[in-house]
């Protein structure tokens, strides 16, 4: 919800939470369509906190071999499906590479400047590349939110996408202490 308030400037907290909340709820769908047995769930925090071990469970439930070079994927070529583009900038900058290319939704196609401290997307979006850079990307977890959002906002989130934030087995109120928060 904070990364929705960053990137579109002219939305209210309302509207981002209740986007936010609905995004989920339609994820939720996806995740239940598998039959019992046929998925597992995995929390980003923990799965950043101790990816080794992570890796090696998801490995096992999918059938294969868990294989320690599974953790250098920034030194691999990279397939984008999709979702936020920013924690790519190290692998951008390790490869020395410029620009990268989208194909968005719907046909469109976007490409991508790294070169700069901000980026600003097609549709008007906006990313601060140089968070990214100073971030490890084995150890991202995006927590701006405890110093972006008022403690209105964090009350409005608790009411109106609190129950789903739940869902996901995170705290349905958040604080600045909290050190899990889906965004």
């Amino acid at each position: 919800m904070a990364s929705t308030l960053r990137k579109y400037t002219d939305r209210t907290t309302f509207k981002a939470c209740r986007s936010w909340a609905r995004g989920m709820r339609k994820k939720r769908k996806i995740i239940r369509a598998p039959p019992r047995g046929k998925s597992m769930r995995v929390q980003y925090e923990a799965f950043v906190d101790d990816t080794p071990a992570h890796l090696e469970t998801m490995c096992e439930f999918l059938g294969m071999n868990y294989e320690s070079s599974m953790l250098d994927y920034l030194n691999r070529e990279l397939h984008i499906l999709g979702g936020n583009p920013g924690p790519l900038t190290p692998y951008v900058d390790l490869h020395g590479l410029k620009y990268l290319y989208f194909a968005r939704e719907g046909g469109t196609h976007e490409v991508m400047d790294f070169t700069a401290s901000t980026y600003k997307h097609v549709k008007g979006k906006v990313m601060e590349l140089d968070h990214y850079r100073k971030t490890d990307p084995k150890k991202f977890k995006d927590e701006r939110w405890k110093e972006e959002l008022t403690d209105g906002q964090l009350r409005l989130f608790a009411l109106t996408a609190g129950r789903v934030n739940r869902k996901y087995g995170y705290p349905a109120s958040l604080d600045r202490q909290s050190s899990i928060v889906s965004t």
